[in-house]
Formats: C-alpha cells, structure tokens, sequence
C-alpha cells in the first residue's frame, strides 16, 4: 500500500493546477492498493462526519447503524434585536448617527440529514432571514447596506459523504472544513470564508460559511490524510458602506470603490489543501498544505484612474502545524503557519493614489508567519475556560507598511452553566496588544424549556487611542437579545 499510496499523494499536491485527472487517478490506485488491505480497525458505524475534529477515543462509542434513523429534519425560528446605546462618531462616514434600535430580524434555519445507504448520507441546510427594521429604512440606507443586512435566502450545507472502503471516505458538495486549535483566530485554518457582517457578534463556529468543495480522506487507527479541493471563490461578507461596522470606513472620504475583482476558481482550477494527521492518548498532531485565494481582498488602484479603488485578493501558499496536548483538566494547543505572497497594505495612500494606476502601489507582497499559543480548563461540563495568544509578524518588513511589525491579540472565553445546564452566562474578552483596543461581550441564555431559549446580552468597543485598530467602532456598543425555537 505504502509505494502507491505516497507517490501518488505527493505528486497530485505538488501539481496544484494540473488535476483534471489527478482525483480519478488517486482514487484508482487507493481502491486497488487497499483491496486487500485488512479491516479498518477503527468504528464501522461512524460515518466521519467531521474527520477535521476526529475524537478517536470514542470511535467505539456510538450507536449501532441501525439505531440512527435514516432520516432527520431539525431547524429554528429565531426573534432577533439590537439596540445602539452610543451616538455614532462624527469623522466617519456612518449612515447612523444617534442611539437606536439597529436591527428587528427573524431567522429560520432548516436541516436535514437522510441515510441514502448503509455509510452513505446526505446532508441539505438552509438559513433565510428579514429584518423589518432595514426594510423600513430602505430608502435611507446605501444598496450595499441594505444587500447585507436586510435580507438573505441561502443555501449552506449540502453534500453527499459515504465510503468507498472501510478507511476511505468522499465528502463532495457544499461544506465546512475545520482545521485547526483556535476558537478565536483562524491562523491553518483557511478553507472557509466568514461571515463578519456584526463584528465579534458571531461566534467562530457558526461565521463559517460553506462552500462547494471535495474532500478525500483516509482515515486509519492513528493517523490519517485528508485532501481538499475547494471548486468556488466566495470572499468574506462585510458589512457595506455607511453600516456600524463598515471595515473601510477609515477610507471611505479618500478613495471610492470600484470593483470586486474575484479570482476564478472551478473544478479545473480548484483551491487546494493537504492535512495529515497523527494521534495519541494525549493528544494530536496536524500538517497542513494549501495554496489558493485570500478570502479578506485589499485594496489596488483601479484602471479608471482616480481615487478608484478596486478589491483583489491574492493567490497565497501556507504550510503549517497545529498540536494538542492534554493533562488531567487542562489543555495545551499551538499552531504556527508561514503564508507566502500576502498583500500587505501601505501606509502612504495619498500619494500612491496621485500616481495613478500602473505606477501607485496600495500594497507590498510579503510573507508572514502565524502564530498561536493556548491553554484551555474544563473542571466539568459547568466551568469551561480558554485563553490564547496570536501573533502575526511581517517578513522583510518595510517602515512604508500600514500594520505594524508583529501584531497580537490575547483573547478568553470563560463559560458557566448552572441549574442543570438550563442557564449559561458567557464572557468573551479580546485585547489587540499593538492595537490599543479591547472588545468585550458578556452574554446570558435560560432554556425555557427544550424548545424555547431565551437570551440577552452587552458587547462594548473599547479604543483607547485614535490609532487603535477599534476606533472607528469605539461607538458601536449595544444591547441584543434573542427569542429562539428550535423543533
């Protein structure tokens, strides 16, 4: 197995362009490597729904096969709301102005999953929602506000996954591929855009957002392989001119933007990524290959001349790792990636802009290495606890660069349950060390009862400099609350 099985995973990732074949060939020469091969050691009745968050500590823990129904449907409504309780800053180019109610949205999530055959499911989820509140404001609101916030009907999850041998599972259709330690700062992990629309409002886990991609994995007793093509481009969703959280606003009185210049990505010219795997009784270790498009663009200056800008996102290769470490309640995780070819934006705008296009530049491809240290304490399903460090540092740095040298942030997460885990009160703390900013989110929800949950909760911007990287939302602090029933 091990001649046919290496030689052809390491020539398909060193040709990530020239794959129209290379998926049908490796899975050729996998099937006839392993007919022989011994039983998978591992659970049979697993179908890996998630090989990137793998537990093998309870692959002989669940169900039998035929105890999972062959079909489930689930969802929620939700009642959302939001109210400003700060006038917004004047020297920004905020459609808001006062304290107000800032959002009135209703959610309904659906999901279903169905077994097709014995280890074969399907999986088809989608979210919709409407905010009342932007539709009556339609007519003082800009198109891109309003295209980001009144409104959405999509499609997320929905793929097919089944084996095509015991250690061999094919995931193909819209998903989510996790990778990595970190439930703050995505630093391997790569493969999904977020969703950033309400900065530091939505959790890591639910800002990813699916895309069409497929995903080969082998799967062994303590290690595995998994290769991803990614086959669409989709770009991180922000929030859109004049909005509370507009990530250009510090921009928008000097330069206008264009056009959003998306790399072509398909089937023949797929994204891709490679992640191997080793496993312990304390822990595990991850290598992760990629090279495709930046999902969060930069700005370049636009053939029309100007002060036209246009979005661009560039073509960067990583490789890094990602390990944990566990001892008694405590947990130890890191991860360090280098990235190649990063824009990295320059300080000296004005003057690049009044060179014009093809002789200004707004940005400088450098490469950059990641980093992330953590510790997490779980004293039992009541207390939970993390904290990390993330650090970002600039290769090759220039003085003309807008960032600085090496950028940190120290986040933590403390989660508490009580009355038989019917309460949970939440703290979400994250400090930019060179940033001179902290944002801070305090959260409670009370399970009225298995359908119904209530929650409320604060989040606050804190800049404590103009420079600081959360000044522009210094004043975007506000109250929300949540009806929610789930069936």
């Amino acid at each position: 197995r091990g001649p046919y099985f290496y030689s052809v995973l390491v020539c398909s990732m060193s040709c990530f362009r020239c794959i129209s074949l290379v998926p049908l060939l490796l899975l050729w020469v996998i099937d006839l490597a392993l007919a022989n091969d011994a039983p998978y050691h591992g659970s049979s009745d697993n179908p890996i729904s998630d090989f990137f968050e793998l537990n093998l500590a309870d692959k002989d823990s669940g169900a039998a096969e035929g105890d999972k129904p062959p079909t489930a449907v689930y969802g929620s409504i939700q009642f959302q709301s939001q109210y400003t309780t700060k006038n917004q800053l004047d020297q920004f180019n905020y459609r808001r102005q006062y304290s107000e109610l800032s959002q009135a949205r209703s959610t309904l999530r659906l999901h279903l999953e169905r077994r097709l055959w014995e280890r074969a499911d399907i999986a088809i989820s989608g979210i919709g929602f409407y905010d009342a509140l932007y539709h009556s404001r339609q007519d003082t609101v800009s198109k891109e506000e309003f295209d980001a916030q009144a409104s959405e009907l999509a499609l997320r999850d929905a793929h097919i996954q089944f084996a095509l041998r015991d250690p061999l599972w094919l995931k193909f259709g819209r998903q989510i591929v996790a990778l990595g330690e970190s439930d703050f700062t995505p630093i391997v992990d790569g493969v999904n855009p977020r969703d950033q629309r309400e900065f530091a409002l939505v959790d890591l886990e639910d800002a990813r957002l699916p895309i069409l991609a497929t995903r080969l994995s082998y799967v062994g007793q303590r290690w595995g392989m998994d290769w991803v093509l990614s086959h669409e481009f989709e770009a991180d969703r922000t929030a859109g001119e004049g909005a509370d959280f507009d990530p250009y606003s510090r921009l928008r009185n000097a330069v206008a933007i264009d056009r959003d210049r998306q790399p072509s990505v398909s089937f023949l010219q797929p994204d891709q990524l490679f992640r191997g795997f080793w496993s312990h009784g304390k822990g595990d270790i991850n290598i992760v290959l990629a090279k495709g498009f930046e999902q969060s663009p930069v700005l370049a200056l636009s053939p029309r001349g100007g002060n036209r800008v246009d979005k661009v996102y560039p073509e960067v290769s990583s490789y890094g790792i990602a390990a944990n470490w566990v001892e008694g309640l405590w947990l130890f995780k890191g991860e360090l990636a280098r990235k190649n070819n990063t824009f990295i934006p320059r300080s000296d705008i004005a003057s690049q802009l009044a060179l014009g296009f093809g002789r200004g530049e707004l940005y400088l491809e450098k490469d950059i290495i990641q980093s992330l240290i953590g510790l997490e304490y779980a004293a039992n399903s009541d207390i939970q606890w993390s904290t990390e460090l993330s650090t970002t540092e600039i290769l090759d740095y220039q003085q003309l660069l807008l960032p600085a040298r090496r950028e940190s942030i120290l986040s933590s997460r403390l989660l508490l349950e009580f009355y038989r885990d019917t309460v949970e009160f939440e703290i979400l703390w994250a400090h930019w060390l060179d940033g001179h900013s902290d944002s801070v989110r305090l959260s409670y929800g009370y399970d009225y009862s298995d359908n119904i949950q209530l929650s409320l909760g604060y989040i606050d911007f804190l800049a404590h400099r103009r420079e600081g990287v959360l000044y522009p939302y210094k004043n975007n602090d506000r109250l929300f609350g949540a009806i929610t029933y789930r069936f």
